[in-house]
Order: structure tokens, then C-alpha cells, then sequence
């Protein structure tokens, strides 16, 4: 399978590229380096340094890619998520994660990919009764970095919908750990 790893270079997105290429998978990362580094990537994925809200550069990496082979599937961990700094700069998050994902869907919708998994956050549950997140309640997030991600669920949902096209989102809570390598 050919997966195209948006933020690849980052903490989340580097691991799961790693996995993937341990399981035999061909996988293409386009990162901008903003909170990713150049060291996290995998020597052998493809490479692409480009901005997920650039949609001339992703719409020639996806060409350029889709020559070779088809791209399968689209995991997007690209994404301005620090929350302090969401409720200094909401215009700036509201803008590059929910601008980032439409730009993305829309490249695959003329690329004909079908298949997006999406890196949310538990941000976007806000703060539940008793303290325990389930992901059937209701979502209410309480900062712009989760009412952005929220936005985002529900653009993905509704693209998805229209363009007959497949979806997984995770949750995050507090990821932690890394490869020893």
C-alpha cells in the first residue's frame, strides 16, 4: 500500500511512518518542518518539504507520486497544537488546521485518493463530567486548538460524505513514549 504521511516529520507522524515501513508499505511524507525535524525522517520514505495549506505544491507531489503509483491513503498529522498558544492565536489555528485539512481534501478529491485517516485530539471533548473521556459524548471543546480540530472532524465528515470517500479520525490523549531508535 502506498501512503502519503502529512506531517510525517513530527513526533506522532514519524513513528507511524516508521511502523509502516517496518510493515512493508510505501510511504511518501510532506512536512514543512515547522515542529518536525529533518532527522526524524525515515531514510526510506520519499520526501517532499512542502506546507499543507501550499495546494499548487501538494496538488505536483501527489501528481509526481501518483505516476510512480497510486497513493492509497492519506494520514494527516500536520497541525498547529500547542493550546496555550491556540488562545494567544486563534485566527492562526483556525486558519492552518481547518484551511490545512480543506486544502488536503481537496487535493484528494481531484487525485482520486478515497481513504483519509485524521490525528484529532481528545481537546475536542472539552472537559467531560467525571473526568473521563468516552468517544460517544458529546464534543465541546474549550479552546481554539480543540474547537479547531473539531471543525476539522466535521469538514472530513461531510467531504466524505459528498465524494464517497472513507475516514478514520483518533483521538489523542496525551501521547507519550518513542522508539529506542
Amino acid at each position: 500500500m502506498k501512503v502519503l504521511v502529512v506531517g510525517g516529520a513530527g513526533y506522532i507522524g514519524s513513528h507511524a511512518v516508521m511502523e509502516l515501513i517496518k510493515t512493508g508499505h510505501d510511504v511518501v511524507i510532506y512536512d514543512n518542518l515547522s515542529t518536525g525535524y529533518e532527522m526524524l525522517i525515515h531514510p526510506e520514505a520519499q520526501f517532499y518539504l512542502g506546507d499543507i495549506l501550499d495546494s499548487k505544491q501538494l496538488d505536483r507531489v501527489i501528481e509526481h507520486e501518483q505516476a510512480k503509483a497510486h497513493i492509497d491513503v492519506v494520514i494527516n498529522f500536520a497541525a498547529k497544537l500547542i493550546v496555550p498558544e491556540s488562545l494567544e492565536m486563534p485566527l492562526e489555528y483556525f486558519h492552518n488546521n481547518t484551511e490545512g485539512v480543506r486544502t488536503l481534501l481537496a487535493a484528494m478529491v481531484k487525485h482520486d485518493i478515497k481513504y483519509i485517516v485524521f490525528s484529532s485530539t481528545a481537546a475536542v471533548y472539552g472537559q467531560p463530567e467525571g473526568g473521563i473521556c468516552k468517544e460517544d459524548m458529546p464534543l465541546d471543546p474549550i479552546n481554539p486548538y480543540g474547537a479547531s480540530k473539531r471543525a476539522c472532524e466535521d469538514i472530513i465528515k461531510w467531504v466524505c460524505k459528498r465524494y464517497d470517500m472513507s475516514y478514520c479520525i483518533f483521538r489523542y490523549f496525551n501521547v507519550a513514549g518513542a522508539d529506542e531508535s
